[in-house]
């Protein structure tokens, strides 16, 4: 028997934004005004009965037939442009069987910038929806997931939907039942602090890094990655996603200065410190945030290989990164130091060490990616400052940057960690190596253009001789 589609699921399917007030009466306070004129074209093509008042809609219809619905969604609708951040997002860029899902993403809070119904017309393309953040893209996979439909990270801000086009529109009902994502997402938020939360509990002043490395090393063993400890006390490994380009994680494993025996950890809302001496946020937490990335990157759709560097002694001048073999940068192709205090600063040179860390055009890519990240007062610019281990495998000419981490005070018993700006670069991050593994391609295809064109030349040339 074919089901009967309600009013309230077919408005959901049609991706509009409303609360019900009874099975026929619905407010659409926060809908766009050209949703709502849309809508009303709608049920005027379905030769619905209804009376629509200041957003307010009372239907006196029959609920219509979903194919009929449908039908009449791809008759008003244009549709087909795949993309647009959800705060303007119309109806129209919108394909009909994505409606929905687009549609219950904006009232769940869950930014999207472009979507995508598939093609099963030979191309065996599926749907697809792209978030401006990879920890919004983690949620709506969770969320597919756990309502029993196949998902599948492509890229860092890419979910795949791994389900038939016509299962599109179930989709959108199953997500019209989930009343928010505050309980997934900080189930997500913790699990990363969890991390953070124990490396700070041990200490570790820089020559004193046996016991942080040692249980640094019994969580690497727990993660399916390729590591080791050098001859210095470095810890150095690596992790091959696939083909791509190779990129430098690093963080140091020492702090400035020993943490006191009577001390605790002070979790104030978003900002983190200690009740007495320093916090260790530098570098602790870009430690927490490699082990967090390496974990991410098992369900993502990144392409390359992740090498990472958790260096010792690096608080009395960068001693550890000094002995590491210079063979482990062979193949590096980019870097990213996470070590630098303050929420928005991409570090590519020192002046007063005139170190140049990376030409503009590398640090560029962090700025736009986090631009496009929504993050607004807090996008990252390229700035001047000190010296970290970075220098090291700059100067055998790897493009590296360091990025605020979001501590303050360093080496003070001020110092302090703001949490959220902490969580917020785990997007960057993920986003950036997105941006890298596509500038790695586009690199490679210019490359093979190149001397594609420079044989024909040759040829040419022997030709005309």
């Amino acid at each position: 028997m074919t089901k009967q589609y309600q009013w309230n699921e077919l408005l959901v399917i049609g991706g509009y934004q409303f609360s019900a007030i009874s099975e026929t009466a619905f407010d659409f306070s926060g809908e766009h005004q050209f949703n709502m004129e849309h809508l009303e074209n709608l049920l005027k093509a379905g030769d619905v009965d209804y009376h629509l008042e200041v957003k307010k809609l009372k239907i006196s219809s029959q609920a219509l037939d979903l194919h009929l619905w449908i039908s009449l969604l791809k008759g008003l609708f244009a549709g087909g442009m795949e993309n647009g951040p959800v705060e303007s997002l119309v109806l129209d860029n919108v394909e009909v069987p994505m409606m929905g899902i687009i549609g219950q993403l904006k009232r769940l809070g869950l930014k999207t910038v472009g979507c995508c119904c598939g093609h099963e017309n030979g191309r065996n393309r599926k749907p697809y929806v792209e978030f401006e953040n990879p920890t919004s893209a983690f949620v709506f996979q969770k969320l597919l997931q756990n309502s029993g439909y196949s998902a599948q990270m492509k890229g860092t801000c890419t979910v795949r939907i791994l389900e038939k086009q016509g299962s599109l529109y179930e989709i959108g009902l199953a997500l019209s039942n989930i009343k928010e994502t505050d309980t997934m997402l900080g189930e997500l938020l913790q699990k990363r602090e969890a991390v953070l939360e124990t490396l700070l509990l041990f200490p570790g002043k820089s020559g004193n890094e046996e016991l942080i490395r040692a249980y640094v090393l019994c969580v690497l063993k727990t993660m399916n990655v390729h590591y080791w400890q050098d001859d210095f006390g470095n810890v150095l490994g690596y992790k091959r996603y696939g083909e791509g380009p190779a990129i430098l994680l690093s963080a140091h494993l020492d702090i400035y200065d020993e943490i006191p025996s009577n001390s605790h950890l002070i979790n104030d809302g978003s900002v983190w410190r200690r009740n007495i001496g320093i916090l260790g946020a530098d570098d602790r937490a870009g430690v927490a945030i490699i082990i967090n990335i390496l974990d991410d990157l098992r369900l993502n759709g990144f392409s390359g290989t992740i090498k990472f560097a958790l260096t010792v002694q690096e608080e009395i001048g960068q001693i550890g990164a000094e002995h590491i073999d210079k063979a482990f940068f062979d193949d590096v192709d980019y870097a990213i130091s996470l070590d630098r205090k303050g929420n928005c600063d991409i570090v590519t040179k020192s002046k007063r060490n005139q170190l140049e860390y990376c030409s503009e055009e590398y640090g560029k890519v962090f700025e736009q990616t986090s631009i496009y990240l929504g993050h607004n007062i807090f996008n990252y610019k390229m700035t001047n400052g000190g010296v970290s281990d970075l220098r090291i495998w700059s100067a055998l000419g790897i493009p590296s940057v360091n990025l605020s981490i979001g501590y303050y005070n360093e080496h003070t018993d001020s110092e302090y960690l703001c949490i959220n700006e902490w969580q917020r670069l785990h997007d960057l991050v993920l986003r950036a190596l997105e941006k890298l593994m596509w500038e790695y391609r586009q690199k490679m295809k210019r490359d093979r253009k190149f001397k594609r064109d420079s044989t024909k030349g040759h040829f040419a040339n022997n030709t005309k001789q």
